[in-house]
């Protein structure tokens, strides 16, 4: 339970006239709260009554909390003045755009069901952290998710490896657990939250802690870990649990990007993720397939000057095979995106399409678009 002060009740009453973004879809309601950077997520947990569940707590929508390290500087998003932001809409689902001088975050939520739901029942979450500087930088992510379902009940979260966590506990990559859930209590045994955290298309974080929420909050990145300390920070945080995803700062050039996944659904234990991983292989033999295919010539010019431009990739190309103007690579670069939309094409006509094809294809397109990015920078 959280001790809230007089002064936090005040500005959570203001936070409430901010402009807030909601979409409903299937049994899931999401949403975004523009210039405090924050989503709150409801599951229908009661059709007939038309009651809806916070996944999170949402008495004050601020204590979730996402969080970006860039070099020795670390970012609260939504508390910052160091990044414009704004919400949109999209066709499946809604996101966040975070703008400074050396990043542009984009936060995408779409709606997913898990393999056992009849209708949507929880997001995919893709953090995009692009460094837009032209110098190399430190970049990892933060995440704090202030639960509070199984906190009535004293039973806060269970894992795949855990029946009960009532205490601070340490989860590291190297053993990371498959997902965890914040549940109801035992009379409403079917609704929860369910992050995955390991397998599939999501993000395996570097550490997961389950520790006391001020305590998580009150530290902007590095966390002194007690494991078996309880959820008390006495007499602030009483019987206050969160669960905090590390994804540690990794080296980002000048024009490239990062990427990470979380999946959050309603609780189903049967299914570790919502997504596939994408065939590694099958991503290199197609990308190697649409590289040895030449480009056609320009509409419009005679067989001599038909030479077909091979497609390289920009750091096997030499000065001899690379086009001669930007506008060349990208005509190049348009044919390739067309022979791999035909493609797709083809294999939509021969088979069903499943969750593991559309994650080979987005990689597939996000190769396509690096390479873009790459040339531009090259000239």
């Amino acid at each position: 339970m959280k001790m809230k002060s007089f002064f936090a009740l005040i500005l959570l009453l203001c936070t409430t006239l901010c402009f807030t973004l909601e979409i409903n879809n299937g049994r899931i309601r999401l949403v975004l709260h523009k210039n405090l950077g924050r989503f709150s997520m409801y599951y229908l947990s009661n059709p007939e009554k038309k009651k809806y569940t916070s996944f999170l707590l949402d008495q004050d929508i601020r204590t979730s909390t996402l969080s970006v390290a860039v070099d020795n500087n670390v970012f609260r998003l939504g508390d910052t003045g160091s990044f414009k932001e704004k919400i949109e809409e999209t066709s499946i689902g809604a996101r966040f755009i975070w703008n400074s001088k050396q990043l542009e975050i984009i936060e995408d939520f779409v709606f997913t069901k898990t393999p056992s739901a009849s209708e949507t029942n929880g997001v995919i979450i893709t953090l995009t952290i692009a460094n837009i500087s032209n110098k190399e930088l430190t970049v990892g992510a933060r995440y704090v998710f202030d639960t509070f379902l199984g906190e009535s009940s004293n039973h806060h979260f269970r894992t795949d490896k855990h029946d009960n966590i009532s205490n601070e506990i340490i989860v590291e990559k190297d053993r990371m657990i498959r997902y965890w859930v914040s549940p109801l209590p035992k009379s409403d045994p079917f609704v929860g939250l369910q992050v995955s955290t390991n397998g599939g298309g999501v993000t395996i974080p570097d550490k997961i802690i389950f520790a006391n929420w001020k305590r998580l909050n009150d530290t902007p990145w590095t966390y002194d870990e007690s494991a078996g300390r309880n959820f008390n920070l006495r007499p602030y945080s009483i019987n206050d649990s969160a669960v905090c995803h590390y994804y540690y700062p990794k080296t980002l050039e000048a024009g490239s990007r990062m990427r990470i996944v979380i999946a959050m659904h309603n609780y189903d234990e049967s299914s570790a993720s919502v997504t596939e991983e994408p065939d590694e292989q099958e991503v290199k033999d197609i990308l190697e397939e649409v590289a040895a295919t030449p480009t056609p010539a320009p509409a419009g010019k005679g067989e001599t000057d038909a030479t077909p431009t091979p497609v390289m990739p920009v750091e096997t190309a030499d000065e001899s095979s690379k086009p001669e103007t930007v506008n060349d690579q990208i005509i190049a670069d348009i044919h390739t995106l067309e022979y791999l939309l035909k493609m797709i094409d083809d294999r939509i006509k021969t088979k069903e399409i499943t969750d593991k094809d559309l994650s080979t294809m987005e990689k597939i397109l996000f190769e396509i678009k690096d390479h873009i990015t790459a040339i531009m920078k090259s000239y």
